[in-house]
């Protein structure tokens, strides 16, 4: 029965002329196996559930309350740091480098939050809390204006380098975060270029058609669309020449493989394959997790454009990025790598 609940309620709908998709994420309870003063909080249970995994319905198990207080509790800290007091989210920047002439030319914007009790959380901690509950607009939104702030200032400093902020797939549906990022934008004196959304294959895949409209209205906008962990997400190639995407970011499975030894032809041609298809699409490619030099060897061999990974720095907070790119200079033509502290 809620299967076709889901099913009813996933329906377009059109209003004010606008084709509308719901969403919907159902939780059961059965008498059988919860006591009845029990079922409604476990049904409740059952459909953040449902939202984590992205599915319609979930029915509860035992197993699902592993942890339950510990995440209402950060999910009431979240929304309290959200509101009162953003300044606990900070955001680190991992430089990436062209490749032919070791030139920074842009960075990825990665979060931590620093929680009063907690200490500081990586981002698989929260992110998925804030995805399943709604938060992550709100997130999106704050991270956003950070980040230009500090891509201005790095401009003001004479570096020409962008910045990319993830782009979670429940933010593809939400007009006010659209909004939100333009007037971002005007409100730091950016230029829209300036501003990479990263969005990750997989996320896209689960709805390619409702995917490119969303992403069709962030391309309006003149920011820089990026398809982050590609490889993964099995796209077809179909929707991939549809999407309005100026960068491809190889997965790091893919980089991993190019250290030389057995099957390092096949890995490579899997590469150079995907280069060729960037190519083809007129799309920058970008390898991430770039960890050694012999990987940074080949992927620059083998044609990628830019490159990211620990091998040119560990992501830095907003300080130390700062004296980082005032201090960069590379040498004949190569990536400055340093071992930075994280």
């Amino acid at each position: 029965m809620a299967q076709r609940a889901a099913e009813r309620i996933l329906e377009p709908v059109w209003f004010a002329e606008a084709l509308l998709t719901p969403q919907v994420s159902i939780g059961i309870a059965r008498s059988a196996t919860v006591a009845p003063t029990n079922l409604l909080r476990c049904a409740d249970t059952a459909m953040y559930v449902a939202k984590s995994r992205n599915e319609p319905v979930a029915v509860y198990e035992m197993s699902m309350d592993a942890g339950r207080a510990e995440r209402l509790a950060l999910v009431a800290d979240l929304r309290m740091a959200l509101d009162r007091s953003p300044q606990q989210f900070e955001l680190h920047y991992q430089p990436k480098v062209d490749l032919a002439t070791g030139a920074v030319v842009s960075c990825e914007a990665l979060v931590r939050w620093h929680h009063p009790g907690l200490g500081t959380l990586a981002p698989d901690r929260f992110i998925p809390l804030a995805e399943a509950t709604g938060l992550i607009d709100q997130l999106t939104m704050h991270l956003v204006t950070a980040a230009l702030a500090e891509c201005v200032a790095w401009h003001r400093r004479g570096h020409a380098v962008t910045v990319a902020v993830n782009l979670s797939a429940r933010n593809l549906s939400n007009a006010t975060v659209i909004r939100h990022i333009g007037e971002a934008i005007a409100a730091a004196g950016a230029r829209p270029e300036w501003l990479i959304l990263e969005i990750t294959e997989s996320s896209v895949m689960q709805n390619p058609e409702e995917a490119i409209a969303a992403l069709s209205r962030f391309s309006c906008l003149g920011v820089c669309l990026s398809l982050d962990d590609f490889g993964t997400g099995y796209s077809s190639l179909s929707y991939l020449q549809r999407l309005p995407v100026h960068e491809l970011k190889i997965d790091q499975s893919f980089v991993s493989t190019l250290t030389g030894g057995a099957g390092s032809d096949s890995d490579s041609a899997l590469f150079r394959s995907i280069i060729t298809l960037g190519e083809n699409l007129n799309m920058r490619v970008v390898a991430e997790g770039v960890e050694t030099k012999a990987q940074l060897d080949a992927v620059t061999a083998l044609g990628c454009q830019v490159g990211q990974g620990y091998l040119i720095s560990r992501p830095l907070d907003a300080p130390t990025f700062h004296r980082w790119l005032d201090d960069y200079t590379p040498p004949g033509g190569r990536p400055h790598l340093i071992s930075a502290v994280a």
